[in-house]
Order: structure tokens, then C-alpha cells, then sequence
């Protein structure tokens, strides 16, 4: 519901028209600064909540605006990795002096217990689930360990593909690991071990599924991708163009990823990176190796290089704000849509920021909608007018509108309602009436307008006719309303205009003891009517009482004939009844019963004499 309170001088009202514009390409832009470390990687559980290791452990809950460093329980310690699953953080690194260590929290890094065999120094870690984990060592063949017990104990495997370096599963029993001569591959119950053509350095690994599988490396001379469609039986590998190792990379669908080099690099498909030319470079800002690539889906990714975190960050795009125009000294609520606007609750959602005018409170709705409750000035300067939206990790968008004096409104002083029903403006308490009329004196009528009433009513707006000098409304009034006269406020959401009038309810009469009587007004004052020459009547039903949902059957003695739906108002009701059914067949002679079912189940009986 728009609300509105619209302050007149003059018969005039500023209109703002929308002209939308945005970027939807996103841009690299460094986050935190580099921690000096040599290993790394980032992990998030949603868009806002996310963690990094590089020498230190740091958590964010804001997007990567701000980090906290996790002390407690780290000292002498050189974070090389983090995951989290199942309320599980987990953290790999080395001790000071050189020796192995993992870590898991359940309280958020306030508190750390040992899952550490201690024996090797360790690159990255891989919880497939709370269950089945993994760590890989850079420097020696055999510094790989595995447990399927959440840690509780390790099995040292030396995979034969020489120093192991990331890993990333889709399932239990779909976990690839990376390494300087080939890769593995745990399928549930065992490794195996494979290398790709060429025997290139594999470093970075990405799963879609048990099939489509990303790996990241160089040749010796390029950086490359590795593709598989089949689960490993083919390797498609695509030469990058830069000669810097590929040390990452991440698809958030089968079409679309992101690589990272050693170069700063970030390369970037969105056709699935099956050859060279489907790879773009986008500007990193960074001129340090890469780490690692992390998304939590399209529109928000990390990519640590050893110089700072760098967060990925689209723009939101407007495509529409309703109402598009706005009155002088109007407070209301405008809704835009569009995509990507970043919400949960509280403090994490857009804003919204618009020249010249006051905006109240922004309401996040959706990633395709946010309302913004705001005032405009009497005073404000007619000219052109910015929209500014800006996500929390600081990603905006503009829309342009321009602001001029426009003729109309004039209605607003002078509207009336009426009951084709009864009339007049009257209603009955426990009525429900449909077509009524709020009838304007200039051709502004839509049914983009609220209609504020008093308990017990129920208003809608359905159509406007074709002059727009009415709009034909629904009225329900509830049956607890007293009589007396009640004031509604009418606001057009399109042309920006409050106006009031009134309405008289009235007690229901009492029944009389037949509410409706019937009179058949035969052709030429004939008292019959030949079905074969004619194919309908017109019966006139005189009714004390109005009723939307009343019936007229027509019935002899072997059933029901007819039955004629029909709205009975107030007086007199000049009726069609068919002589004929759906199907065609036609009223035998006889003496035929009419009965008119009215307001609470009163009847009244009238007669038809048929004859051929």
C-alpha cells in the first residue's frame, strides 16, 4: 500500500520519469592487504559470513568489509588453510618451531581442539563432510593425510602423484586432489591415482559433479586449464595466455569461472572454459602470486594473491521504480526492482540515496526488490534528479529522472461514489456489491489507487471505464458496521492525489414475508409463450432486497428445467430466461413453475403457461 500525504499550492505536481542505467560488470577491489604469507585460501558459508588464512586466521560477517583476527588459541601458529562444514572450522598450518597442525572450533575460533597428527608441515585442508577429511603437504611426496572419523585419527597415503597441493569433493565419494605430476581420486572406498597427457603441474581443482571437473596448472611454458566431461577418461587442456602458473580456480555453474595466476592475473569464461578464446582476463589490481579463488555464487567471490584479499563485487541493476512519479511535498513508498540487491536483516541491506529528496527507510524485500519510504520537498528544484542504490560490499548503480511541472490532479477536490445497486450512495451493513462507481471529473481514473476505509470494509479497484472518469470498484461491508456515514480516502497511486468521500451505510430492512414477488409480462399481453417462435422471455422481479448471487429456476414436474443466474437489486429486475437448455432442448408444454430464490433463501413463485 502506497501512503500519501500530498500538500497543494497549486494545480500542478512535479513527475519524476525513470530513465534506468547500470553496470552489471563486476570489478576486483582489495579488500584486506596482504598478511605476508606464502599459502593461503578463503572460505565462506553464505555471502556475508566468510573466513581467510594467510599466516593469520581472519573472519568476517559484513561481506568482507571489515575482518577480525582469531587469536584466541593460535599463538605460534602459520595458517595456511580453512574450511568450515557443519558448524566445523578447521584450520591447517605450522607450528613454530616447523611442525604440523590442525585445528577445529565449533564455537567460531573462540575456542580450538587438536585433530593434528603434527608430523608434516600442511598446505590446504578439505572436509568432505563432517566425516571424511583431507590434507595436502607441498613439499614432500608422501605429506598427504586422510581420515574418514572427523580426525580422530589420519592415514598417511602417499598418492603417487608428487607433492599434493588442493583438494575439493562434490560427495563422499567424489574428492580430487591435485598434484605436481598428476592427480587422485577418492571414489568412496579407495584412491586412484591418473595423470593428464603431457604431465603437466596440477595445482587448483574445482568439481561441478562426478563428471565436469576443473583443474588449474601450466605445461611448463603456460598457464592451462584442465576439463573433463567424463569423470576423468578425457582431458581437454587449454592453453592460457600468460606464462604464469595457474594457481586456482572456481566455476559457480557449468558455465561460468574464474582462475587465478601467479601472474595477478584472473581469467574469467562464462561459455565454460573449454578452449582458449573463452577465457577473458579481468583487471585484479593485484601484483602478487595468486593463492586461491573461492564464490559463493555469481556475485560474490574472493581471490587471495600474496599482496591482500580481493573481493569481486557486481553492481545491483534497477530495472523499474513504481510508482515512476511523485508530487511535491509527497511521503510515500516507491518500489525498485531490479537484481542483485544484498539483504538479510538489520543493517546488512541497500541504500538508497536520491538527489534533493529525503529518504526516510529502505525495506529489503528480495535480491529483485527493495522499498524506500521517502518525502519530497514543496520546495524541491524542478531539474534532473540521481537514484543512487549501493549494496553493503559497496557495489551501486544510478538511475537518472528528471523533474518537471505537469498539469493535473484536479480531481482531487472533487470525487463522489455510487451504488448502481441502490442508487444512491447508500449501502446495506453486511452487503457485498460490485460495479461501484468512484466517479472523478477528469479523466484520471486507474486502478492504481488504495481506498482507506474503516474497519469492516473491504475495497478493490478493478477497472476503470473508457473515458477514465470512473473506476468501477468490489464493496464488502461487513455486517458488524452500524449505520451511519463513513469517510474514505482515495488515493491515486498514478496521477498523485488524495481525496475523501463519503459513504452511507444503512440497517438492513426486515424481511417481509414474501422478499421478492414475481410478474411475467408475456409478448403482446398474451398469457403464453410458444418456445418454438421464441427463444427467450423477460420476467420482471420486483425485490424489496439486493442480492448479487440470486437465482430463478424454472421447474415442472419432471425436475428442473432452467436455472437463470442473476443480480436482483432493489425494485424492479427485468430478467432473460432462455427457453431452451444448453443443450438445446426446448420447454415442453405444461404449467411451468418459477420460483425466485432471493436474499437469505426468501422465495417468491410466479407461472409460465408454454403451449404449441
Amino acid at each position: 500500500m502506497i501512503k500519501t500525504s500530498v500538500f497543494r499550492i497549486t494545480l500542478f505536481f512535479l513527475v519524476l520519469f525513470l530513465i534506468a542505467s547500470s553496470s552489471y560488470a563486476g570489478v576486483w577491489h582489495r579488500q584486506y592487504a596482504s598478511t605476508g604469507g606464502s599459502l593461503g585460501n578463503t572460505y565462506f558459508t553464505d555471502s556475508k559470513v566468510g573466513y581467510f588464512a594467510n599466516n593469520s586466521l581472519f573472519k568476517t560477517t559484513d561481506r568482507g568489509i571489515t575482518w577480525t583476527a582469531i587469536t584466541s588459541g593460535t599463538a605460534l601458529y602459520i595458517a595456511s588453510s580453512v574450511h568450515y562444514i557443519n558448524n566445523t572450522l578447521y584450520s591447517a598450518g605450522t607450528t613454530v618451531p616447523a611442525s604440523g597442525r590442525i585445528e577445529s572450533s565449533t564455537d567460531n575460533g573462540s575456542t580450538w581442539t587438536s585433530v593434528s597428527p603434527g608430523d608434516i608441515l600442511y598446505e590446504s585442508i578439505w572436509f568432505a563432510d563432517q566425516n571424511n577429511g583431507i590434507v595436502t603437504g607441498g613439499l614432500w611426496a608422501g605429506d598427504f593425510r586422510h581420515t574418514v572419523n572427523g580426525g580422530t585419527t589420519w592415514e598417511a597415503i602417499n598418492l603417487g602423484i608428487g607433492e599434493t597441493y588442493k583438494a575439493h569433493s562434490t560427495s563422499t565419494s567424489n574428492i580430487w586432489v591435485t598434484g605436481t605430476t598428476g592427480y587422485a581420486k577418492w571414489n568412496g572406498t579407495a584412491w586412484s591415482s591418473s595423470a593428464i597427457t603431457g604431465s603437466p603441474s596440477l595445482r587448483g581443482v574445482h568439481a561441478e559433479d562426478a563428471n565436469l571437473v576443473f583443474m588449474s596448472g601450466d605445461n611448463g611454458l603456460n598457464g592451462c586449464i584442465f576439463k573433463t566431461e567424463n569423470g576423468g577418461a578425457n582431458w581437454t587442456t587449454v592453453v592460457l595466455n600468460t606464462y604464469a602458473t595457474i594457481k586456482d580456480v572456481w566455476f559457480t555453474s557449468a558455465l561460468e569461472g574464474w582462475a587465478v595466476s601467479n601472474g595477478g592475473e584472473i581469467f574469467y569464461t562464462s561459455t565454460g572454459g573449454g578452449s582458449p578464446s573463452s577465457w577473458t582476463t579481468q583487471s585484479s589490481g593485484s601484483i602478487g602470486n595468486a593463492l586461491s579463488v573461492f564464490f559463493t555464487d555469481s556475485n560474490n567471490g574472493w581471490a587471495l594473491f600474496s599482496d591482500g584479499l580481493y573481493k569481486y563485487i557486481v553492481s545491483p541493476e534497477v530495472t523499474s521504480i513504481s510508482p515512476s512519479s511523485a508530487a511535491a511535498g509527497w511521503t510515500g513508498d516507491i518500489t525498485i526492482t531490479g537484481t542483485n540487491f544484498q539483504g538479510t536483516t538489520g543493517t546488512d541491506k541497500p541504500t538508497v540515496a536520491i538527489s534533493g529528496v529525503t529518504v526516510n527507510s529502505v525495506t529489503y524485500t528480495s535480491s529483485t526488490q527493495i522499498t524506500a519510504n521517502i518525502t519530497i520537498p514543496s520546495t524541491i528544484v524542478i531539474g534532473s534528479k540521481t537514484v543512487t542504490v549501493t549494496n553493503p560490499d559497496t557495489g551501486k548503480t544510478t538511475s537518472s529522472f528528471s523533474v518537471t511541472a505537469s498539469a493535473g490532479g484536479s480531481s482531487s477536490s472533487s470525487i463522489s461514489i455510487y451504488n448502481p445497486q441502490t442508487g444512491n450512495t447508500e449501502f446495506y451493513a453486511g452487503g457485498k456489491y460490485s460495479s461501484v462507481e468512484i466517479r472523478l471529473n477528469t479523466a484520471e481514473a486507474t486502478t492504481e489507487v488504495t481506498v482507506t476505509a474503516p474497519t469492516g470494509f473491504t475495497i478493490t479497484a478493478n477497472s476503470a471505464n473508457s473515458d477514465n472518469t470512473k473506476i468501477y470498484c468490489t464493496v464488502d461491508i461487513g455486517s458488524s458496521v452500524v449505520a451511519g456515514t463513513y469517510s474514505l480516502t482515495v488515493t491515486n497511486n498514478k496521477y498523485l492525489w488524495t481525496s475523501t468521500v463519503e459513504a452511507k451505510v444503512v440497517a438492513q430492512p426486515s424481511a417481509p414475508s414474501a422478499a421478492a414477488t414475481v410478474g411475467i409480462i408475456y409478448p403482446a399481453g398474451k398469457q403464453y409463450v410458444n418456445p418454438d417462435t421464441q427463444s427467450t422471455i423477460n420476467a420482471t422481479i420486483v425485490s424489496s432486497v439486493a442480492d448479487d448471487n440470486g437465482k430463478i429456476i424454472v421447474a415442472g414436474s419432471t425436475g428442473i428445467f432452467n436455472i437463470v443466474a442473476a443480480a436482483i437489486k432493489v425494485g424492479n429486475n427485468t430478467i432473460s430466461i432462455p427457453l431452451k437448455t444448453g443443450e438445446g432442448m426446448g420447454m415442453p408444454n405444461g404449467i411451468w413453475p418459477i420460483r425466485v430464490i432471493a436474499k437469505n433463501g426468501i422465495t417468491a413463485k410466479g407461472k409460465l403457461v408454454v403451449f404449441r
